[in-house]
């Protein structure tokens, strides 16, 4: 018997990525590409996505990442059905990832809304993220939750410790979550 061998592709070996944006020219598609075709990825550092890439892209394959930190762009008003529908696909997308200890949706123009962390739009489609220690959307002064979204994040993520983000309500402090800098300040 001969055992045939096929050579291995780059992104079937790659376990820990890091683009840095500011060295290519045009990044659409570049991590829809990377994650949807390296499946044993376990870090990952990349630049823009938007939430249309992700809801019209392929399944992402990456499911053991442990790290993610991207620049989710915003394309669509969530507050429409076809937003919310787009909502819950990104969030269905995550979701898949029940490996993720960190988790920053980074913002680099901070003026711009992220993704809404709230039930109706599919916040519950990320309850197998048992491992989630972090989850941050740096730079952004917009992120908010509610009360039900709070209670939520602190009974299906047993182990969350650190939290960068607007919130409207202290609910994550007693639970002994670290609320970052954006969060204490808009806060008073």
């Amino acid at each position: 018997m001969v055992w045939k061998t096929r050579p291995q592709k780059l992104c079937e070996t790659v376990e820990s990525l890091m683009i840095n944006e500011r060295n290519i020219v045009d990044v659409d598609g570049i991590v829809q590409a990377i994650l949807s075709n390296c499946p044993r990825l376990k870090k990952f550092v990349g630049p823009k996505i938007t939430m249309t890439e992700i809801a019209n892209g392929a399944e992402w394959v990456s499911t053991g990442l442990t790290m993610l930190e991207i620049d989710l762009e915003i394309d669509t008003d969530q507050e429409t059905t076809e937003g919310m529908e787009k909502t819950r696909s990104v969030f269905k997308q995550l979701g898949k990832l029940t490996q993720l200890q960190s988790l920053k949706l980074i913002k680099v123009d901070s003026r711009k809304r992220t993704l809404d962390l709230r039930l109706r739009t599919g916040l519950d489609e990320l309850a197998n993220l048992k491992w989630l220690r972090l989850l941050s959307f740096s730079n952004n002064c917009f992120q908010e939750i509610d009360l039900e979204e709070a209670t939520w994040i602190v009974e299906n993520w047993p182990r969350i410790k650190y939290w960068n983000g607007n919130m409207m309500c202290n609910i994550l402090a007693p639970h002994n979550i670290y609320i970052g800098y954006w969060a204490k300040r808009l806060r008073k």
